[in-house]
């Protein structure tokens, strides 16, 4: 069974420990396949067509001796997801990823504060203190407005895990919708009791 991926243009590859490394015009992303179920025996290959394309192509020759305890649709899917991650690795490094957040409620504002290098978020949202949580080196952060802000990173994982982590200090309620959430993203509402 084999699989191709096109690369974007301007991004590299290359082998790198048991796994890859991606570097484009915003730099570097690894890929570790060590220790991953059904890692064993990939080929991995990459080369240019007529039209300077560079393409991954990565394949399991015998799909079946190392991979027996797996079936067949398991192994499409693994397959397929190992080729997901190479995507958004090699986009990573050449666009970057977005998450973009928005605080609903009244008084409920973000804030950036700058500490000896160090960038810290502070959150407002209607309790007694403000909640400040430590921004990771790797990722950047900025404010269209008080009550909307924007995460980025080359690693499209690591800025979603931040902004779940984000999440979970105000959720949602589901009576007004009033906490913080992805922008665009509609909560459904319960009604209130009636009279």
């Amino acid at each position: 069974m084999k699989y191709k991926i096109m690369l974007p243009p301007k991004v590299s590859i290359f082998g790198h420990r048991q796994g890859l490394r991606f570097q484009g015009p915003l730099g570097i992303q690894d890929v570790c396949f060590s220790g991953q179920k059904g890692a064993q025996g990939f080929a991995l290959s990459a080369f240019q067509d007529h039209l300077e394309r560079t393409w991954i192509c990565f394949s399991h020759p015998t799909f079946g001796r190392s991979l027996k305890s797996l079936k067949q649709a398991e192994k499409l899917a693994y397959v397929k997801t190992l080729g997901a991650l190479l995507i958004q690795k090699a986009k990573g490094v050449t666009q970057g990823a977005f998450v973009h957040l928005e605080l609903i409620g009244i008084g409920y504002r973000v804030q950036f504060q700058q500490n000896s290098g160090k960038t810290q978020i502070i959150l407002k949202v209607g309790f007694s203190h403000e909640i400040r949580i430590p921004l990771p080196p790797s990722l950047l952060c900025f404010s269209k407005k008080p009550s909307q802000f924007s995460l980025y990173s080359l690693d499209l994982p690591e800025v979603q895990q931040f902004a779940s982590k984000l999440i979970a200090y105000k959720k949602p309620e589901p009576y007004k919708g009033k906490g913080l959430r992805f922008q665009g993203k509609q909560i459904p509402l319960r009604l209130g009791k009636k009279k």
